[in-house]
């Protein structure tokens, strides 16, 4: 956000490390939502790459233990993927699943079924991905990925999910006492 400006040495030097330059970093304002700002990273990456596989990562979830590779293998014979995780609280987007793995339904902070959505979504292309997010944008509210993800489906997308057993391989960080309760209170 362009409130971060001000981090923007910091954030350099941490892409710096990662082999990547200022180019590949771009400030917005607010935006409606998680769906509109992926869609202004990819106006960003479309800028600096050919079009291929992409996928987005909420800031407020430390993921641990995914199969990257597995995920990118996925992502060729798939229309998106959806990392999950064990719960059964309204806070978070939860999927329904068939037997072997794919989604056939989405919900926005309603419980379907036990696999929440821990903010990661893959797609297999950039133009999927647009396509879709144009398909689904509702003028004035708040546009989630979901509301994506919503929008493939309802067109006969195949959506896989998947996500490691452990419980402890996902850490929600979005509210404050969700980062307090994973790191302790006062810690930055």
């Amino acid at each position: 956000n362009q409130r971060d400006e001000a981090h923007r040495p910091a954030i350099e030097a941490a892409l710096g490390r990662l082999g990547l330059g200022p180019e590949h970093l771009a400030f917005t304002g607010d935006t409606r939502g998680q769906a509109e700002t992926a869609r202004l990273g990819l106006d960003h990456r479309d800028r600096l790459v050919d079009d291929g596989p992409v996928a987005f990562h909420n800031i407020d979830t430390v993921l641990i233990g995914r199969n990257w590779p597995a995920v990118a293998m996925a992502l060729r014979h798939l229309d998106g993927w959806i990392d999950v995780f064990d719960a059964t609280s309204p806070a978070y987007s939860y999927v329904a699943l068939a037997p072997d793995g794919v989604v056939t339904a989405m919900a926005e902070k309603v419980v379907i079924s036990r696999h929440a959505t821990s903010g990661f979504y893959g797609f297999a292309s950039g133009q999927a991905y647009r396509a879709a997010a144009q398909a689904s944008a509702t003028a004035g509210a708040e546009f989630y990925i979901s509301d994506v993800y919503r929008s493939m489906l309802a067109a006969g997308a195949r959506i896989g999910a998947g996500g490691p057993d452990d419980p402890a391989s996902t850490i929600i960080l979005g509210t404050p006492a969700e980062y307090e309760a994973a790191f302790g209170a006062g810690r930055p």
